[in-house]
């Protein structure tokens, strides 16, 4: 069966609202939880390594499937690299800032990668601030 780029959108938008519902669920529970990993219990840390794996999957669903679909079904020729993506789907309409997204993209490969370190604080604060523009996906048009 040959998908056409409208239905890989209708089911990434599906897709998406499945996640943020576990995104949801995940933000508002790591909200009552110390941000500081060396007074985390395991059960406070699981469900910090929860939040931080159901970000990346919001914002790889969005940025990778939804903003690139929708952008190749606007531009069947657009080849570019995840900050053209950005540009282009700000110049669009599809997001306000592109800088905001990009940071999200930089958070979720950091927090993939880096595990420890100062940062870990910083980036999991982070990652709450910008958790609202996640959850807005819910809401992208077909």
């Amino acid at each position: 069966m040959v998908y056409t780029q409208k239905d890989l959108i209708l089911k990434t938008i599906l897709d998406l609202k499945a996640s943020v519902i576990h995104l949801t669920y995940s933000y508002k529970k790591v909200q009552l939880i110390s941000q500081d990993k060396a007074q985390m219990s395991e059960e406070n840390l699981e469900s910090w390594e929860g939040f931080v794996s159901r970000f990346a999957r919001v914002s790889d669903l969005f940025l990778s499937k939804y903003l690139r679909s929708k952008i190749l079904e606007a531009d069947p020729a657009f080849r570019g690299e995840i900050i053209d993506l950005l540009n282009k789907a700000e110049k669009i309409g599809l997001i306000e800032s592109a800088d905001n997204w990009y940071e999200i993209r930089a958070l979720r490969n950091f927090s993939v990668h880096e595990y420890a370190g100062e940062k870990f604080t910083k980036t999991l604060n982070r990652m709450l601030q910008l958790t609202p523009l996640l959850i807005q996906t819910q809401n992208a048009p077909e």
